[in-house]
């Protein structure tokens, strides 16, 4: 019987190539890993912190029309800090990668909107410091519609901050 290497089969040594195929299956999986992570990190956007940062502040801004005991006004709504957060969240809302998220940041602003649309032009209780039951029906009507906007807007917001949270779980690992 020879014992040379002409008749060694294949298997005989496959233990030398291990080593050799477990690194290119290490190689292969991490680059499916950073194939994952890069689809990720432009689904989140360049700057995820300036969008959660809008999404915190209208937050904000919702909480505080629901506060409200009488309906806002539109010159309340239109105020330069309040008028900017709107169009700074609006100008973020196209830099995420992910359109469930843009999705949600559309649907924070959409309320915004419709919440501004229920605000009066003019306060009914100037002037004579007398209003009617009209006038009043029609101050509560709105403060109605506004804080519902606004509940339904602070639900939009929480859930695309969740969006976010997921995106940013999947990128950092946190």
């Amino acid at each position: 019987m020879n014992l040379g290497a002409s008749d060694s089969a294949w298997w005989d040594d496959w233990l030398k190539f291990v080593p050799g195929w477990l690194a290119f299956l290490g190689t292969l999986v991490s680059a499916w890993r950073r194939r994952v992570h890069r689809k990720y990190k432009l689904a989140l956007g360049p700057d995820g912190v300036g969008l959660r940062d809008a999404l915190t502040m209208m937050r904000g801004l919702f909480l505080e029309v629901c506060s409200g005991e009488r309906a806002h006004r539109r010159a309340w709504f239109e105020n330069a800090s309040r008028y900017g957060a709107v169009f700074r969240l609006a100008d973020q809302a196209q830099r995420p990668g992910d359109s469930i998220l843009q999705d949600r940041v559309a649907d924070v602003t959409e309320h915004w909107m419709a919440a501004k649309r229920h605000a009066l032009d003019t306060d009914p209780f100037q002037g004579s410091g007398r209003f009617s039951k009209e006038q009043e029906q029609v101050e509560l009507n709105n403060l109605n519609l506004q804080r519902e906007q606004a509940l339904q807007g602070v639900e939009a917001v929480a859930a695309a901050l969740a969006r976010m949270n997921e995106l940013e779980s999947r990128t950092h690992g946190r």
